[in-house]
């Protein structure tokens, strides 16, 4: 199963490259910073048709087709981003991925993550670890807030109070992490 999610991803991932450089259209989802190209649609088509060619019985979630109340169930599902990092694609900036999930009994079974531009394929097994171009990632043992890394993203949401929200709770984050208040956004 991963080999086959990792050859689709790759498929995919070269409809990206070949985008890349080129004047891209896009418009917006549901604000400025929630964008869909051609180039999302292709992929997600593309993903999608070479997995209903294998399993046709499977159930498919994917981020431009599903509708807001997909829900996870027990049945074989895939989970799909044809192009995680939209922003960053249409930006030019190099940071973007084709991302394919495969689910059963809602537990996540294998999983692949791939940036096309750099060539770096993430992908994961149950019960067999996490690698990156075929390295296993060796898992942090940070246990403690205060030592731990923090990464955090907008999101396509950027409206007034949603971003409000998410200031305060970065702020309580790194209070809670480093022991003291930090100024105010």
């Amino acid at each position: 199963m991963l080999d086959f999610v990792k050859c689709i991803a790759k498929e995919a991932g070269s409809l990206i490259v070949d985008a890349f450089d080129k004047p891209l259209s896009f418009h917006e989802k549901v604000s400025y910073a929630d964008l869909v190209t051609d180039t999302d649609q292709q992929a997600e088509d593309l993903i999608k048709s070479r997995i209903l060619e294998k399993y046709p019985s499977h159930k498919i979630i994917a981020e431009e087709s599903a509708s807001g109340r997909s829900l996870l169930t027990s049945e074989p599902t895939w989970i799909i981003d044809p192009i995680d990092g939209t922003s960053n694609f249409v930006s030019k900036f190099p940071f973007c991925a084709v991302s394919i999930g495969y689910f059963k009994d809602k537990q996540a079974q294998c999983a692949v993550v791939y940036n096309p531009i750099s060539d770096q394929m993430f992908f994961a097994e149950r019960g067999k670890g996490a690698f990156i171009n075929e390295k296993k990632l060796i898992v942090s043992q940070c246990s403690d807030l205060h030592n731990a890394l923090i990464l955090t993203d907008w999101g396509g949401d950027r409206n007034a109070a949603n971003l409000d929200t998410k200031a305060a709770n970065i702020r309580r984050l790194i209070s809670e992490a480093r022991g003291r208040p930090v100024c105010k956004w």
